[in-house]
Formats: C-alpha cells, sequence, structure tokens
C-alpha cells in the first residue's frame, strides 16, 4: 500500500536526490526492504489493507507517485531530469513495487549511494538490464549493476561499481537480504539525518528507528525499536490521568510520560519562559465536530503556570503559525484563562484546572460543556497500570484521519500550510479509504537509557494525522513551492497583550 512502501521510495528517492547530509559514507540513512505487492496480496489476503490496495482511487495514487519516483530517480545517479531517462525508469519503478526488493541510501552529499536491488521474473530481466545499460552510458553518470543469482542489483553515486561489488559478495556468501513469512516489509530510518529534512526540531536527539509490518487478521502490526546514540535522560513519575476531565463520546486519547527532558530542549517551550516543563502530557478529542480537542499538562502550581504564560504565549503562537499576528489574546484574570479569539472556526482557551487527579494546565481547541459521561475505566487502564510505558495513543482512524483532513483546510486561512485542492490523488485516497479504517493503538515502552520499543496495531499502519501528511507530501512533491498559498493581507506586528 502507498502509505506505506511507497512513502519509503518516494522519500529516500527525494532525499538522495536532495539532501546535504554529513554522515560519514557508509552510514545508512535510509534503507527499506518490501516483499513486493504480489507477496504481499497473498499474505494479507482479506485484511482492511489489501482492501484499501483493491480502491480504484489506489490505482491512481500509485500512478501518480510512481511516475514522480521515475522523475527524480535520474538525480540520484547524476543524471540531471533527462525526460528519456524518466520514461526508461518508470517500468522498473513499477517492477520494484510488484516483486519487491532492496532500496538503500547512504552517505553525505559527495559520497552518497543509493543502491536499489530487485528479484525479479525472468521476462523482466532483459528489460533491466537495457535500461541500466542505457543509464551507465549517459554523459556524467555515476552508475553500476550486477546480475547475482535470483538479485539484480543497482547503484548510483560515488563508489558505485564498488558497492555492487559488496553486495554480490554478501549474496554469493549467503547473506542475502531476506524477510521472515509473516514480515512483508522491513524499513530503518537515521531520524537525526532526517529531521531537516522532514520539518522537525533539530536540537532534539533523535533515533535509529527500525520497523517490521506484518498483517494479523484484518490488522496491521507493526513493531521495531528506537535506538539512541546518547542515554535518553527518561524520569517516569506515577501516572496522574485528568480522568474528570475527559469526557464521552471519545474517539482518541493519548498519554505521554517521562517528557520533561525532550520539551525543554524545544525552541518553542524555552520561549515559554517556564522554570520547568511538564512531565506527563495528555490528549484527547471527541466525535463531532473536527476542533474538539483538547490537552492538558500536569503541573504542580497550573493557577501561576497560567498566569505566567499570559504574557509569554502570544508571541510563541504567533510564531508557530508562520509570524502572522491572527486575532487577539485576551486574559480573564478572575478566572485564570487565556482566551485567543479571532480565529477561523475556533477559539482556542487555556485554564487551570485542580481536581483529584492533580493541577493541569487544561487546553481547549473549542470551548465545550463540561457535560457527558467519563470514558471506561478499561481504557485508562491501558496505560495507568505499566511505569515503564512512554507513549500510548488510541484512535478511531477514520474519525481522526477526516478530521485532521478539515484541520489541513482551516489552517491556510491563518498559517503558512498549503491548501491542497480534494481532487489531488492522494486527498481522493483519504475520502475513499475512511469507511476501511478501525481503531489504532500505538505503545512506546522503556527497555534501557539508549532503546525503547515501539509496537502498533491498525488497519493500515498508519495513523490519521501520519495518512494525512503522507498523502499531502505525495501530493506536493514536484509542485511549485508557491502552490496551495493563500494570499493573505501582510501580518500585523507583533506585541505582547
Amino acid at each position: 500500500m502507498k502509505s506505506l512502501a511507497w512513502t519509503l521510495v518516494a522519500g529516500a528517492v527525494w532525499w538522495a536526490a536532495s539532501a546535504t547530509s554529513a554522515q560519514a559514507a557508509e552510514s545508512v540513512v535510509a534503507r527499506a526492504h518490501f516483499a513486493g505487492m504480489q507477496a504481499l496480496q497473498k499474505a494479507a489476503a482479506g485484511s482492511r489493507l489489501v482492501k484499501a490496495e483493491a480502491l480504484p482511487a489506489s490505482r491512481q495514487w500509485e500512478e501518480q507517485v510512481a511516475g514522480k519516483v521515475a522523475m527524480m530517480a535520474p538525480l540520484v545517479f547524476n543524471l540531471g531530469v533527462p525526460t528519456n531517462a524518466a520514461v526508461t525508469l518508470r517500468p522498473l519503478v513499477n517492477d520494484w513495487w510488484q516483486w519487491g526488493g532492496l532500496l538503500e541510501v547512504k552517505g553525505q552529499a559527495s559520497q552518497r549511494q543509493t543502491l536499489v536491488a530487485v528479484r525479479l521474473p525472468e521476462e523482466r530481466r532483459t528489460a533491466w538490464k537495457q535500461a541500466l545499460d542505457g543509464l551507465k552510458s549517459l554523459p556524467g553518470a555515476k552508475v553500476a549493476w550486477q546480475e547475482e543469482g535470483a538479485w539484480l542489483v543497482a547503484v548510483g553515486g560515488a563508489d558505485a561499481a564498488a558497492a555492487v561489488k559488496r553486495f554480490a559478495t554478501q549474496i554469493k556468501s549467503g547473506k542475502a537480504p531476506a524477510l521472515s513469512a509473516e514480515t512483508w516489509l522491513r524499513a530503518q530510518f537515521n531520524m537525526q539525518e532526517l529531521a531537516p529534512a522532514l520539518g522537525l526540531p533539530i536540537e532534539a536527539d533523535w533515533p535509529e528507528v527500525s520497523l517490521e509490518f506484518s498483517t494479523r487478521g484484518e490488522d496491521v502490526r507493526v513493531q521495531g525499536t528506537l535506538q539512541f546514540a546518547r542515554a535518553v535522560a527518561w524520569k517516569p513519575e506515577e501516572w496522574h490521568i485528568p480522568r474528570s476531565i475527559i469526557r464521552e463520546p471519545l474517539v482518541s486519547f493519548t498519554a505521554a510520560n517521562g517528557v520533561a527532558p525532550w520539551l525543554s530542549k524545544t525552541r518553542w517551550f524555552q520561549g515559554l519562559g517556564l522554570k520547568t516543563a511538564p512531565n506527563q502530557v495528555f490528549g484527547w478529542s471527541q466525535a463531532g465536530m473536527p476542533l474538539l480537542v483538547q490537552a492538558a499538562a500536569r503541573v504542580d502550581d497550573a493557577t501561576n503556570t497560567v498566569t505566567r504564560l499570559a504574557n509569554r504565549l502570544p508571541p510563541v503562537a504567533y510564531e508557530l503559525i508562520g509570524g502572522n499576528k491572527v486575532g487577539d489574546f485576551f486574559w480573564v484574570s478572575n478566572r485564570a484563562e487565556l482566551l485567543w479569539q479571532g480565529l477561523p472556526l475556533m477559539s482556542p482557551l487555556l485554564k487551570a484546572t485542580r481536581n483529584p487527579d492533580g493541577q493541569f494546565v487544561w487546553v481547549q481547541m473549542f470551548p465545550t460543556s463540561p457535560g457527558g459521561t467519563n470514558p471506561p475505566p478499561e481504557l485508562f487502564a491501558q496505560v495507568s497500570q505499566r511505569p515503564n510505558l512512554v507513549y500510548y495513543s488510541w484512535e478511531i482512524t477514520e474519525h481522526r484521519m477526516n478530521s485532521w483532513r478539515q484541520w489541513f483546510q482551516l489552517l491556510p486561512l491563518f498559517s503558512d500550510v498549503r491548501q491542497i485542492p480534494a481532487n489531488l490523488p492522494g486527498q481522493a485516497w483519504l475520502q475513499a479509504a475512511a469507511p476501511l479504517l478501525g481503531n489504532t493503538v500505538t505503545e512506546i515502552t522503556f527497555v534501557s537509557p539508549q532503546k525503547m520499543n515501539f509496537v502498533r496495531r491498525g488497519p493500515v499502519g498508519l495513523t490519521g494525522f501520519e495518512l494525512n501528511l503522507v498523502a499531502r507530501a505525495l501530493d506536493l512533491w514536484g509542485l511549485p513551492k508557491d502552490f496551495g498559498k493563500l494570499q493573505k493581507p501582510p501580518p500585523k506586528p507583533i506585541t505582547k497583550p
């Protein structure tokens, strides 16, 4: 399915074509080993993943992404973007998707290597050999390839011939890449290296992520590890869940523990001027309109914390939406509440709350009444009895995916987020696949100061937010940078309230 394997392929090709890494030449930045759609459809027959893949909208999205990968791939081989090379590569991209193989990106910009290995049926081998010979003959190309047993391997970039030889030697020695019977995708990412390209804060210590995807019944199971280069200062506390303010009907619930060291390093939190960062944060959303999203952070003195935020938060909030002074903040001192009014369709509210579970800074994107019943204790028990739990998230993915789609249509009205027409292939797929999506549960647990385990189970292996990010990224890939940017009046100067 494109939201998994195609994302890895497209992302690796894009990074290989444009990144300016400082990694050593032999360091892996991204690697994906995909069993291929032929194998996946057999192994996961009847799953919601395969049903989603069979949608007509999936065919359209697949064609779009394959075309973009073919257009960008020549850059990996230092060929520029010749049209004839892209046309030649397009059938090869389709083959990799159908039959599977290995995609690996290593090294820095001047020494970057991209390796593509594939196991092909005999009738497609001749086409690959002819296409790769044609690429090698182009001026300036750094391409090498070799056939070894059932594998055909091609490398583009510095020292391509040596890399091909190393891979062939591995195969001869019986160390060819292999997937277990139930695993159809294995992926590895160096997130510290990819952080700038993904827009993640570079001041954080990001891990190397290794994941395996398999199918269990109707769902996709993802399990793997987060390996950190330096010890993580994770200091959990006994769970204090704000049960009294979390109300049904819920469509998502998220909890994180021991996050103070990470939060304190982020630039936006440092701008708030708080002496200490909260160590536990929670988020939840309710059925209905997409703006019924709330969050709470446990603090020692909620009233004084909100009072201090009254002056510090507005400039930080304006910076987060691109430096635009949209709406106005109002401080209600007798209730210790900070309101952000004048935004389209929402009215964020920050307030202090004290209850038997502790003191919390409580954020509502749209003020709600305190009615409704509390969720069943079984939901909170997934968190409260697990001292090694770093992160837990449950969601009804159909609801959250549709909510995030509406959020991304709303954000361009007052931020630098680009608006995407609903008829682009990725957006059309989101609408078509929504009815197939059920519950997704994600857990991250602490193993050691340098290692955490990741487990997820859900209909397609991605959350509603991640599906929207993937669809947006692939739809916007290759389009002009100003595509989807709405014309807005010049920003007002940012001043403290």
